[in-house]
Order: C-alpha cells, then sequence, then structure tokens
C-alpha cells in the first residue's frame, strides 16, 4: 500500500452504519491526506444509525456499479448492526468485498462489519481480532 498521503481508500457502506465506525475512520484518514470515497447501493446519501435512533446522513460518492477495485489501495467496512446485514445480502456488495479480498488489497471491517468477510469465506483458516464490551 502507498504512503497514507496518496492512498485511496473505499469505505463501503449503507443506511444504518453506526455513526461512529464510519464518521471517525472518515475524518482520520482525510485528515493524514489520503483519498476516501464512499459506495453504496444506490449514489444517495446514506443515513447513520447513532447509539439508540437514526442519526445524520453521508453524501455516497459512488454506487456500486461505478466502483473499480483497481482504482482504491483499501477497503474499510463499517460496523453497525443493520449495515453489514443489509450488505451481505447485496450480491454486488459480496462480490466487491470478494473482489478486495482476491486483489490482496487491505481490508478493515468494524465491530459488525466482519459479517462481510465471513459471507465471502474471507475469515475461514485465518486468525481475526476481536474486542469484547465489557458491561
Amino acid at each position: 500500500m502507498p504512503s497514507i498521503t496518496s492512498a485511496r481508500i473505499l469505505i463501503l457502506a449503507t443506511h444504518g452504519y453506526e455513526r461512529s465506525e464510519l464518521r471517525v475512520p472518515l475524518e482520520q484518514l482525510l485528515a493524514k491526506g489520503a483519498t476516501v470515497q464512499i459506495a453504496s447501493l444506490e449514489k444517495v446519501p446514506i443515513k447513520s444509525w447513532d447509539k439508540d435512533n437514526w442519526g445524520d446522513t453521508v453524501d455516497v460518492d459512488l454506487a456500486l456499479d461505478e466502483v473499480d477495485v483497481e482504482d482504491f489501495d483499501a477497503l474499510v467496512i463499517p460496523g453497525g448492526q443493520i449495515n453489514p446485514d443489509l450488505l451481505r445480502k447485496e450480491e454486488k456488495a459480496v462480490d466487491l468485498v470478494k473482489a478486495f479480498i482476491n486483489s490482496g488489497k487491505t481490508v478493515a471491517a468494524v465491530c459488525h462489519g466482519p459479517w462481510l468477510l465471513i459471507e465471502v469465506g474471507a475469515v475461514k483458516g485465518r486468525k481475526a481480532t476481536s474486542y469484547t464490551k465489557s458491561r
């Protein structure tokens, strides 16, 4: 992967992404100089889930049909219970994640985002990290 200042990062999300799990990576990557685009099922703003209710929206740069894996260095999949559950039911989203995995490029998945990695078989035979929240 190139240095962060020349990296091209794709965030894959749809309605119901956990607000902080998209916004924080987006803001941090942009602050470090990366080029970041958001892809979704359609090229319309998508609504976040923020703690216990719908939150604000974020603009979508690309519909899935417009994404070419070769245009990006890495993929970020934010979590939230709704977002990855909807995406893993969409063939185009699953195919995109498979293409990133097969390319050998960096793929990051936050919280429930690994559901998509499991859906494409990318976790099988690999070690994965997780975090347990104390209650």
